[in-house]
C-alpha cells in the first residue's frame, strides 16, 4: 500500500484525483507515487496537521467527519489521522454514525481557499531554488517547531533533521523567485529569516 502525503490534495467537490493546471492555485493535486491507485494507496494527514480544525488555538467549524468524508470521497483505501487523546478518536470515529448532512464539505470550498493562502502546502512551485535549498523541507521542520515540539524536549527531530540539510535557509539571497511562483502567497523570504533564528542562531 502506498502512502499520499506531503501534498496538497484539496481540489473541488465532484472533481477526480488527478493532476490539475498549476494555473488554478487551488485546484490542483500532485501525486507523488508511481504506484497510485485506489486499491492500495492510503492517505495519511487528513486534518492537515490540525490546520483545517483549528487556526491560532481557535476552531475553525471544520470537523473531523467532513475531513474524513473529503478523504474518502477520493479513490483512496484508507486514511490515516493522528490523535493526541482518546476524545479525538471517538471524534474521528464519528464519522461511522454522521448523516450525509454531517458529512457535507462542499460548502467550505471558498472558506478554504483563503485559510490556506498564506500556508505552504508543498506542492513543490517554489523550485528549483537558485541556492538549491529545499525551501519545503525547511517550512516542514519550522512548522513542526511551531505546532507540535512544545517544549525543548520535543525540538530533538526537527532540529536533527534541519541539520541535515545540504544547503540551509543562511544561504537565501532573498531574490523573491520562489515567492514569485508560489500560489499560496507564502512569506517564503520571512520563513527563510525566522529559520535562520530558530535553527542557526542557537
Amino acid at each position: 500500500m502506498s502512502s499520499v502525503t506531503d501534498v496538497l490534495d484539496y481540489i473541488p467537490p465532484g472533481s477526480s484525483l488527478e493532476v490539475h493546471s498549476a494555473n488554478d492555485m487551488f485546484q490542483f493535486t500532485i501525486i507523488r507515487t508511481p504506484a497510485y491507485s485506489g486499491e492500495n494507496c492510503h492517505r495519511t494527514g487528513p486534518y492537515y496537521g490540525g490546520r483545517l480544525l483549528s487556526n491560532v488555538g481557535e476552531p475553525t467549524g471544520i470537523t473531523p467527519v467532513q475531513c474524513l468524508n473529503y478523504v474518502f470521497s477520493q479513490p483512496v483505501a484508507t486514511t490515516v489521522p493522528g490523535f493526541r487523546n482518546a476524545g479525538e478518536v471517538r471524534q474521528a470515529l464519528a464519522y461511522l454514525e454522521a448523516s450525509e448532512e454531517e458529512k457535507q464539505f462542499s460548502y467550505l470550498h471558498d472558506e478554504l481557499k483563503q485559510r490556506l493562502r498564506g500556508q505552504c502546502v508543498r506542492c513543490g512551485h517554489c523550485l528549483p531554488c537558485p541556492q538549491d535549498i529545499r525551501i519545503i523541507g525547511v517550512i516542514i521542520w519550522l512548522d513542526y517547531i511551531d505546532y507540535y515540539a512544545h517544549g525543548p524536549e520535543r525540538e530533538h527531530v526537527p532540529r536533527r533533521a534541519y541539520d541535515r540539510l545540504k544547503a540551509k535557509a543562511s544561504e537565501c539571497t532573498e531574490c523573491g523567485e520562489c515567492e514569485k511562483r508560489c500560489p499560496f502567497e507564502v512569506d517564503v523570504i520571512g520563513k527563510m529569516r525566522r529559520a535562520v533564528e530558530v535553527f542557526e542562531d542557537v
